[in-house]
């Protein structure tokens, strides 16, 4: 979790979820997010699927 980091930010943008993720709560206290959104430390479950979907999709550019 290190690498993604421990706090994470969801945040609805029309249809859209998009999340955001930060490595300590000041850095996500920053963020300014227009619409509605959701603030949460990352768990390992949220770790994982960043990093399979970043590996998958570096991956496919190769």
């Amino acid at each position: 979790m290190q690498e993604v980091g421990i706090w994470a930010i969801y945040q609805l943008s029309g249809s859209e979820m998009t999340t955001t993720y930060f490595k300590n709560r000041q850095e996500a206290d920053r963020f300014q997010a227009t619409e509605g959104f959701t603030l949460r430390r990352v768990n390992l479950e949220d770790a994982s699927m960043f990093i399979v979907a970043f590996y998958s999709v570096n991956k496919e550019k190769d």
